[in-house]
């Protein structure tokens, strides 16, 4: 597994330890995807599946660092591809909402035509096309607004900041799904057990704004006891808030494709709201 220091790492690796499976976890320090021997260290491995977590995934700063997150999100990635390919394992490989437009008024089916509008979007999706033509059986998975383990996160930050501050202004005009890493890694455990393959959308249920993750996550703290005092949560929009990256307005994901052909199913994501403040403490 790549990018084991990450959130969605952190959560596969005890997913998979659960479920029975040995697991060679890979941080940064032990697999840097900008070095010149990533595939032949993946190719000297003897393992059934390579999870490949590991990504830029600094949204804002891949518009000032497009080199940096091309080399990284694309080339690394081919070189996972190739390196699995050469050693005979499977591999899975972590995309995003973000290779879409946000134009739709509908969710997006796996077969949309994509059209990222930021430079993180489309460097995942050059890195969907290089491991799709490297690997012949890869399981590209596209999942949105991850949250809720150890690693810096959405909800993380949210909570943080919410006991220091007496006004938060948050996003209100994006609407997506919010995903809990500790419920979609063991969804993820089961596709690969499942032997999966091709493109699949999997996300918890439900959509929401970043405001509205936001209002429900405090209301949760509030009810596990937490005092925010007269905290002032307050909509903004993104031509306000003035982030550097574009972002999709509407990136809700369709999940028929993995429900219909492999029974994956994620709950609504109101119901990781208890453990995810849990875990934010």
């Amino acid at each position: 597994m790549t990018g084991a220091n990450g959130q969605l790492g952190r959560a596969l690796i005890e997913a998979a330890e659960e479920a029975g499976h040995g697991v060679i976890a890979l941080t940064r320090d032990q697999l840097n995807l900008e070095d010149s021997d990533v595939e032949e260290r993946i190719s000297a491995l003897d393992v059934d599946w390579i999870a490949h977590c590991a990504a830029y995934t600094a949204v804002d700063r891949a518009e000032e660092e497009p080199a940096l997150a091309r080399k990284i999100n694309v080339f690394g990635s081919a070189a996972i591809a190739r390196g699995a390919a050469r050693s005979g394992a499977r591999m899975l490989y972590i995309s995003t909402d973000y290779v879409f437009d946000g134009a739709a008024d509908r969710p997006y089916a796996v077969d949309d035509p994509t059209g990222p509008i930021n430079l993180y979007g489309a460097t995942k999706r050059e890195g969907e096309e290089a491991v799709t033509q490297l690997h012949e059986g890869a399981l590209v998975v596209r999942t949105s607004w991850l949250m809720g383990g150890d690693a810096p996160n959405f909800a993380r930050t949210m909570l943080s900041l919410a006991r220091t501050r007496d006004e938060l202004h948050v996003v209100s005009d994006q609407i997506g799904r919010p995903t809990w890493v500790f419920e979609l890694a063991p969804a993820l455990i089961e596709l690969l057990s499942r032997d999966a393959q091709g493109v699949l959308h999997v996300a918890n249920e439900g959509q929401a704004t970043w405001h509205e993750v936001a209002e429900f996550l405090l209301s949760e703290a509030r009810t596990q006891g937490e005092d925010l005092g007269t905290l002032d949560l307050r909509p903004t929009s993104t031509e306000r808030y003035g982030a550097a990256a574009r972002r999709p307005a509407y990136s809700v994901l369709d999940l028929s494709r993995a429900r219909d052909a492999y029974g994956v199913t994620l709950p609504d994501w109101r119901l990781g709201l208890s453990r995810a403040v849990e875990n934010c403490r």
